[in-house]
Formats: structure tokens, C-alpha cells, sequence
């Protein structure tokens, strides 16, 4: 049986600007940073204490990077969320909005481009 979810990759073409982004403007926690034995660099975060790994692949080139990655990331806040991210120089598709489930997003773009979906959950269920 499935249990969850271990890592989710997130190909970047630059692995030092990416770990300065999630570590530093998303807050999230370095849980790896390490030289495999290859020479390949393994870099993983997550948000403090919940949630799989985001494990940051090195891509060859931005136009190899997929557009969206699917990666929902939760908050409890959205607004705060929002304008906290935006004061940080995150680049916001649009702004927080109710959809027709009762969720709030509001989607925005890593430096490479990746898109991720900020979701303050309803209270309803779904």
C-alpha cells in the first residue's frame, strides 16, 4: 500500500540559485546537500518539518524545464502568504483567487521558470 510521497524532482538549470530561492525565499529547509560519489550533486529541501522531499535535478537547459509541476504547496494564510512571497521577489501569475471547490491559489514561478500552485484549503471537503 502507498504510503506517501518520498521526493518530488524539480529539474533547475542552476543548483545554487535554486537552493538560495527555496532555502532563503520560500523558507524551505535544507534536509541534503551532498556529492554523490559520481560527482553529482544531491540537493534536497522541504518546507520545516512537513511534506516530501523537493529534490532539485539539474536540467541542461531552461527550455528542457517542464512548465508546471503539479507541486501544490499549502498554507494556512494565503494573503499573508502571498505578500510575504511577493516582498521576497517571488513572481505571482495572478492573485490569490477562490475557485469553484472553495480553495484559494495563486499560482507563482521559481528562477527557472517551474510553476507552483500556492492552496490555502477550504474548510469544506472536497
Amino acid at each position: 500500500m502507498i504510503t506517501g510521497v518520498g521526493s518530488i524532482p524539480v529539474p533547475v538549470t542552476d543548483l545554487d540559485r535554486a537552493l538560495r530561492f527555496y532555502r532563503d525565499t520560500l523558507g524551505f529547509v535544507v534536509r541534503e546537500d551532498r556529492r554523490m560519489p559520481d560527482g553529482m550533486r544531491r540537493v534536497a529541501v522541504a518546507p520545516a518539518g512537513a511534506g516530501p522531499d523537493v529534490t532539485l535535478t539539474l536540467a541542461p537547459a531552461a527550455n528542457d524545464l517542464p512548465p508546471i509541476t503539479g507541486v501544490a504547496l499549502l498554507t494556512n494564510d494565503i494573503h499573508r502568504t502571498y505578500v510575504t512571497l511577493r516582498e521576497r521577489g517571488v513572481e505571482f501569475d495572478d492573485e490569490p483567487c477562490m475557485q469553484d471547490w472553495g480553495d484559494w491559489e495563486a499560482e507563482f514561478r521559481d528562477p527557472d521558470g517551474n510553476r507552483f500552485r500556492l492552496v490555502q484549503r477550504s474548510r469544506r471537503p472536497h
